[in-house]
């Protein structure tokens, strides 16, 4: 959430506009209270915008900065690979990396000839069969499916279908608003009840007439 949020004021809230260019798991910082904070903007001094268009006109999956930095990097060949060109819809690509990576429990890289983005397209039907570790610790299977379907929203291969930061912040605020309200006495109650309920009609059975 914090991540969203700081992208958000990069894209919207400063002038000229902030696009970070390197968004991914280890620039994603905690402090000592589990907040994010969004590390490295070096990428987007280093270099410049007509140098990463030619290097971002590879193909999809294959990855140029590999060949820089020698680790993985999901931004921004893969983001750029249509346009040729960044803006702040890059940016949303590389977060929706990172929520799958959150939501699975996967790496980036999922094996030697196939991205994390790649899997989940392959499995979105069955997706919540898929998910990683995340998924036992969900109260509300809703919050994971809608958060599921915002990470698949954000790496579209076409930029102008992928929703914008701020779309972004607000939907995976009602993503946590569901799962505070499950996690709640009131939404703990409520989810017992329902169980309770359905045991005791099919131990009852059909009512008379």
């Amino acid at each position: 959430m914090c991540t969203t949020i700081g992208l958000d004021f990069l894209h919207n809230g400063c002038r000229p506009d902030i696009i970070h260019r390197d968004v991914k798991s280890p620039n994603i910082l905690l402090n000592q209270h589990l907040s994010a904070k969004i590390a490295d903007f070096g990428f987007s001094k280093i270099l410049p915008d007509e140098y990463v268009s030619v290097l971002s006109t590879r193909s999809l999956g294959h990855l140029v900065m590999l060949t820089l930095s020698k680790s993985y990097s999901h931004s921004p060949s893969i983001a750029t690979v249509t346009s040729g060109q960044l803006n702040e819809r890059s940016d949303v690509y590389s977060f929706g990396v990172v929520l799958l990576e959150l939501i699975t429990g996967k790496g980036a890289i999922v094996s030697r000839e196939k991205t994390l983005v790649k899997w989940a397209h392959a499995c979105e039907r069955g997706f919540g069969e898929h998910s990683g570790s995340t998924a036992p610790r969900v109260e509300n299977r809703s919050s994971l499916w809608r958060a599921t379907h915002l990470a698949m929203e954000c790496v579209k291969l076409n930029a102008a279908e992928r929703p914008a930061m701020n779309q972004t912040v607000s939907e995976l605020k009602n993503c946590l608003a569901m799962e505070r309200d499950a996690r709640s006495p009131i939404g703990r109650h409520t989810k017992s009840m329902e169980i309770v309920g359905l045991s005791f009609s099919t131990v009852m059975g059909p009512t008379a007439r």
